[in-house]
């Protein structure tokens, strides 16, 4: 938010003044009444489910499965599910030119049918639904999910094993509630504000009136519209679905020794994304005006939006058009526990890409959700896992020596595994789109220089050596691989790299654990346990740049700060202590 001088003194509050699309993110804020905002949320659901194995013959068993779900809808007993269908606003490409309390001006609305119950009836022009719920039509009832699993042995030694099926899920009502919680007449959203005006007399000064709903126009000839911002829940919505399936086998090379390859994937599609921005600004040209518009300035970006009256990021939605594909080849060997002893070593390659970002969808232009699509920013291309424990074979006596050298057991888990993919932004880039440097409805990515490729961008050397800040070190990323994003009008086009270009710093751990135990009698012992996590005191270094709840590394390619890894990135050694009486 602004600075608090800004606030007494009536500034713009915005770090880079005057300058738009420099927005200044508020997450879940709203302007209500005094008493709040007041909900009575309830959502139904159920489900079925059958399974039964069947075992064809001695060597072959199946096992088969259908499960149904309804994930019912929202609804609130207030009638505050207000809600903005874009069906509405595109059925009024071009709004009236001023404010209005009725018809055009307020159609995009839609109230619930409860509405009315604690309400006046509203204006002229708005809808009211012929449900409690802010959807246009039904929860799906098709969500059926067949599930189909088979073992076949080979041999006695070897087995076959697989498995399809397909899954729904009901999104979390936290996610729904941000779109529909601030609706008009009862509330009014007062974030994301491209220029920060509120001062002590007039807090908040882009929000109509409570008890009103919001106005949409547009004014050609003043330059000036509504410049609404809200969001919305799509008004169909949709389950999400995931497809998974696998396929291994399982073979046992020596006695107690087993060893299992296999491929596991999966596909999801109508995932849901949350803060999709629908309303980024279009390029005109003489040959393809928009609106009569034939130049791009940053000053016309509201009259290049697809639904006017609206900011470049103020059509933001919770939606159900991601997608996601997910392959991997999985490798297990296993020792099973004897003589003391247990070991298992796990190694995973796997590919997992969306154009989901942290379930948001505004990289680049957000209406082209492909371009967008890349490494998930969670996901770990390559990893390895050992864990194992030891029963020490010293002390086997009796007596007090039993006591003391007996009962001891060496155990412990080590991590090897690839750091995260990072998208790298650049907070200029996109400015004549009206979405630059929006943390929550978009941002720009970098563009890349001339003759570099993403092979350039880390800078050489091991992690310790590329270490920035006080260490003096390089950084983690070369800026010499970034320049300007490309200039339209008196703006910035998006840059051209991708997401998910570049891994951040691997790890590379040790977990340790010490444990004795002393039987005291039968059926007593006394447990004394020392854990070491991180026991090496391995440096484990978090992606460049990474803030607190920041979900992407996106350093300002101009920052000084740029790509930097600190001391504050390293895990510390941690060793904790246990005792435990058991009978």
């Amino acid at each position: 938010m602004g600075t608090f001088n800004d606030l007494l003194v009536g500034g713009p509050g915005n770090p880079q003044t005057g300058t738009p699309g420099n927005i200044q993110a508020c997450l879940f804020c709203s302007r209500s009444a005094p008493e709040g905002i007041i909900h009575g949320y309830s959502a139904r659901g159920g489900s079925a489910y059958f399974q039964d194995d069947f075992k064809y013959n001695s060597r072959l068993t199946l096992n088969l499965g259908v499960r149904w779900e309804y994930n019912g809808a929202l609804t609130d007993k207030y009638g505050n599910l207000t809600q903005t269908w874009v069906s509405r606003i595109q059925a009024v490409p071009i709004p009236p030119t001023g404010p209005t309390t009725s018809g055009p001006g307020v159609s995009q609305w839609v109230v619930p049918s409860n509405y009315t119950k604690f309400y006046p009836p509203p204006p002229d022009g708005i809808l009211i639904n012929s449900s409690n719920t802010p959807l246009r039509k039904h929860v799906p009832l098709s969500s059926f999910g067949p599930r189909l699993g088979f073992a076949y042995q080979v041999s006695s030694r070897l087995v076959l094993r697989g498995g399809a099926g397909i899954f729904y899920d009901r999104v979390g009502g936290d996610r729904i509630v941000y779109s529909v919680e601030q609706g008009n007449p009862y509330a009014a959203t007062v974030d994301f504000n491209p220029q920060n005006q509120q001062t002590l007399a007039n807090p908040f000064p882009s929000t109509p009136a409570l008890g009103t709903f919001s106005s949409r126009w547009a004014n050609f000839e003043t330059g000036q519209t509504s410049n609404l911002n809200v969001p919305f829940l799509a008004e169909v919505v949709h389950n999400p679905l995931i497809r998974q399936y696998n396929l291994g086998v399982q073979y046992q090379f020596a006695p107690s020794w087993v060893l299992e390859v296999g491929y596991v994937g999966s596909s999801g599609i109508n995932l849901m994304s949350q803060y999709h921005n629908n309303n980024t600004a279009r390029l005109a040209s003489p040959e393809h005006p928009i609106n009569g518009i034939t130049t791009n300035t940053i000053a016309n970006v509201p009259f290049r939006v697809p639904y006017l009256g609206y900011q470049a990021v103020g059509v933001r939605g919770t939606e159900f058009d991601a997608v996601s594909n997910y392959h991997s080849l999985q490798a297990t060997v296993r020792k099973q526990f004897s003589r003391g002893f247990m070991v298992q070593g796990a190694y995973t390659w796997s590919k997992d890409l969306t154009n989901l970002a942290n379930n948001q969808t505004n990289s680049n232009n957000a209406n082209d959700l492909w371009q967008q699509y890349g490494p998930a920013q969670f996901s770990r291309p390559q990893r390895f896992v050992a864990n194992y424990s030891y029963d020490l074979p010293f002390g086997r006596h009796t007596g007090v020596m039993e006591r003391l050298l007996g009962g001891w057991n060496l155990s412990g888990v080590t991590v090897v595994q690839n750091g995260t993919p990072m998208t790298i932004a650049d907070p200029s880039a996109g400015t004549i789109y009206g979405t630059a440097g929006s943390a929550f409805s978009g941002f720009g990515r970098a563009q890349m220089c001339p003759g570099m490729t993403y092979a350039n961008i880390a800078t050489p050397g091991g992690i310790e050596q590329r270490l920035g800040g006080a260490s003096g070190g390089p950084g983690y990323f070369n800026k010499s691989a970034f320049c300007a994003p490309p200039v339209i009008g008196n703006g910035t086009d998006y840059g051209n790299s991708g997401t998910g270009i570049i891994l951040g710093p691997g790890q590379f751990n040790w977990d340790i654990a010490v444990l004795k135990r002393i039987r005291i009698r039968e059926n007593h012992s006394i447990q004394f346990r020392t854990e070491f996590f991180n026991a090496f005191n391995h440096p484990q270094f978090s992606n460049p740049n990474y803030g607190p709840g920041a979900t992407y590394a996106l350093p300002n390619v101009r920052s000084g700060a740029f790509g930097q890894i600190t001391s504050t990135s390293v895990n510390p050694r941690v060793i904790q202590f246990a005792l435990k009486y058991s009978f």
